[in-house]
């Protein structure tokens, strides 16, 4: 793909996914109306622009015999976006779509992961200069793009999300010998947190 006009192109001649789950069409049907949601959510913000417009590009590498369905679309999602030239994505920008495009579909599981895999995800994603925020907006966006609307509860996710924030914020006051004692106190402090508030 040499352009954003190709990549538009061909979300127009991709179906989004099975019809009872994605009514609206097209990819580009689906990815305009996130981008819409985000932007209510997240107004004049350029990273929640970006990640609403090229999460779900991996479903362009679907192969014809899959559709309508998009296997592995969040891989392919990376793999199509780190192969964009920086004509269309400039490095810093490519890093944080990639990102998304890959984890989308994982955090939408936050709710029902074990510990140590929220907290390494909400991490992955705080070191790209993103946030577990974002993508809790994000998947708010993502959940509304779609017809008919799916059912999540964002209390959830940001519960595990502030239960990892004060666990790392706890370990300032405990002796930690080495990396992996460090994730065990997170561990036990994240999962403490989120037993209180359940």
């Amino acid at each position: 793909m040499d352009s954003l006009t190709d990549i538009v192109c061909e979300m127009a001649a991709v179906p989004a996914g099975p019809e009872e789950y994605h009514e609206e069409g097209s990819v580009l049907q689906h990815t305009v109306k996130v981008i819409e949601e985000i932007q209510t959510l997240r107004p004049s913000d350029p990273d929640a622009f970006l990640i609403a417009f090229f999460h779900d590009v991996g479903k362009l590498r679907t192969p014809d015999d899959h559709l309508p369905n998009h296997y592995d679309h969040d891989e392919l999602g990376a793999e199509l976006i780190a192969e964009l030239p920086e004509s269309i994505l400039p490095a810093d920008s490519r890093q944080k779509a990639k990102i998304v495009a890959e984890q989308h579909m994982r955090f939408k599981k936050l709710p029902v992961m074990k510990a140590s895999k929220v907290i390494r995800l909400v991490e992955t994603l705080d070191d790209t200069y993103l946030s577990a925020e974002l993508m809790v907006d994000f998947l708010e966006a993502d959940r509304l793009g779609r017809e008919p609307a799916l059912e999540t509860d964002r209390d959830q996710f940001e519960t595990r999300i502030e239960a990892v924030r004060e666990a790392d914020s706890r370990l300032g006051d405990v002796d930690i010998a080495n990396d992996q004692h460090r994730l065990q106190k997170k561990i036990e402090f994240y999962r403490e947190l989120v037993d209180t508030s359940s």
